[in-house]
């Protein structure tokens, strides 16, 4: 994970506006680093020894119809009117996915400084919030309303970021903004929960991504 804090004010919270996820929207990408075949004329370059799978068909960590976040704004009221911008919420954003470049960049040589065969890795950017600072308004897909404003503590955002590896391009599909409370959370469920890593590591839902 590339992880960014932003402290917030339950005076100036961040609300995010969702709508149903579509089908196109619903994958993530899997970087697969393995040991190349010492046979191979190939050089030891990542070209050779690692590969980008996506999920072929839709993705039980992103599904398809599910509330995804479209647009972020901090709202409050300054001078006694109401206001907004996202300004400072996209600088930390934005740095949870440069910080997530890096990561990509570090695969391949992480499996070979942990001496593994190979090794499959997901990459989550996460921007995390104060508690009591997190709001989502929902849409239907025709964008209109359908609910009040409400409190949450998770939220995944919709957000396709590409870096172009020697061996192709890998695409963050989703933003994951939590608060403090949700993250945690998110931690238990990487520690223990064998359903979670089932649906970041589908065993028969993986494909190599073609160019």
């Amino acid at each position: 994970m590339a992880v960014e804090c932003k402290a917030l004010s339950i005076k100036f919270p961040l609300v995010i506006q969702r709508v149903p996820r579509t089908k196109i929207e619903s994958f993530h990408e899997i970087y697969y680093a393995f040991k190349p075949n010492q046979d191979s004329h190939i050089p030891h370059i990542a070209m050779g020894n690692s590969e980008i799978l996506r999920t072929k068909s839709r993705s039980l960590l992103y599904p398809e119809d599910q509330f995804v976040g479209k647009s972020s704004h901090q709202i409050g009221k300054q001078s006694g009117k109401l206001s907004g911008n996202d300004k400072e919420i996209y600088e930390k954003w934005a740095q949870a996915i440069s910080s997530s470049h890096d990561l990509i960049t570090e695969c391949t040589y992480e499996r070979e400084k942990l001496g593994l065969p190979k090794i499959l890795t997901a990459i989550f950017p996460v921007m995390v919030v104060s508690d009591n600072c997190l709001w989502c308004v929902d849409y239907n897909s025709e964008g209109t309303r359908i609910k009040d404003p409400e409190k949450v503590d998770f939220f995944i955002g919709k957000e396709f970021w590409e870096k172009a590896q020697l061996c192709g391009v890998y695409t963050v599909s989703h933003l994951k903004i939590l608060t403090y409370s949700g993250f945690k959370l998110l931690i238990q469920n990487i520690a223990s929960n064998f359903k979670y890593w089932d649906e970041v590591f589908p065993q028969n839902n993986l494909e190599v991504k073609r160019f």
